[in-house]
């Protein structure tokens, strides 16, 4: 009786190895950029949510201490911008620790925290919103434009106040993520 006795090759080769290694890191190279320009709209997509938060944070603040509150925008360059939100008129510069605070927390969002997103236009009066206590309308109506780069493709977002005191984000190119049209 013959018995044919199967040597079987345990393990893989260098050159299998290599071959694996290559693949993968013609993979990597090829998801690099996509998940760079994923990040990045996130970061703007982010931003949306937090710019509602303030404005909502700002009225109720308004309606509790039955008195203005104040949104302020500060922008030393595109890609190095701030905005807080404070009690006072006069003491609030979001680019000093705790001089924008509400309740004694500080309450600010900075360009660190979204480093991909630029700040390119803001048309409210002096640079900030004033938010009344009564029902939380504005003195004035504005817009706050920001936008971010990626894949080639520019994506905007911005934050709209009515004198009525209606906020919303928008996209004035219309290709922002999940925000409508403005």
């Amino acid at each position: 009786m013959f018995v044919n006795k199967v040597k079987l090759n345990q393990g893989v080769t260098l050159i299998e190895l290599m071959v694996i290694i290559a693949l993968i890191a013609v993979s990597l190279m090829i998801a690099t950029p996509s998940f760079s320009g994923f990040f990045a709209k996130q970061e703007l997509r982010g931003l949306g949510g937090e710019l509602l938060f303030f404005t909502k944070l700002a009225k109720a603040e308004a309606a509790k201490k039955s008195s203005e509150t104040y949104i302020v925008f500060k922008k030393s360059s595109a890609t190095s911008w701030c905005m807080g939100l404070s009690e006072d008129n006069d003491s609030c510069d979001c680019t000093s620790a705790n001089s924008c605070t509400v309740d004694n927390i500080e309450r600010v969002i900075s360009s660190s925290d979204y480093k991909e997103v630029s700040f390119d236009s803001n048309n409210f009066p002096a640079g900030k919103i004033t938010i009344s206590p009564y029902k939380g309308r504005s003195a004035s109506a504005g817009t706050a434009t920001f936008s971010v780069t990626a894949d080639g493709v520019t994506k905007d977002l911005s934050l709209k106040r009515s004198i009525m005191g209606r906020d919303r984000v928008c996209s004035p190119s219309g290709n922002s993520l999940r925000y409508p049209s403005c």
